[in-house]
């Protein structure tokens, strides 16, 4: 296991997949409001938690959506890193290639 983690491929899919998540998500609105959105003009974003919520008048930041969704993507870009490097090193080997 920490064979596969220090790889660079391991790295490179882990980095990458971390950011794309969070520039994928940046400014979606969480459809998962109750409807007061069109009443009080307020917006929720964040996927899948909620870290931002503007209104009329600002918006303020949620703290745990935010540390929540920076543990989302932490969880999903290890599993993307580990699932890359797997097959890199099983495409990659001379046995493979043999074949």
């Amino acid at each position: 296991m920490k064979n596969l983690i220090k790889h660079k491929v391991f790295i490179a899919a882990f980095l990458l997949t971390y950011f794309l998540f969070f520039a994928i998500t940046l400014n979606i609105p969480n459809s998962s409001s109750n409807g007061s959105t069109i009443i009080l003009g307020v917006t929720d974003y964040g996927f899948p938690f909620i870290y931002y919520s503007a209104h009329c008048f600002g918006g303020y930041y949620s703290w745990t959506g935010l540390l929540g969704n920076i543990l989302f993507a932490a969880i999903i870009s290890f599993l993307s890193g580990l699932i890359f490097t797997r097959f890199w090193l099983k495409f990659s080997s001379p046995e493979f290639r043999a074949e």
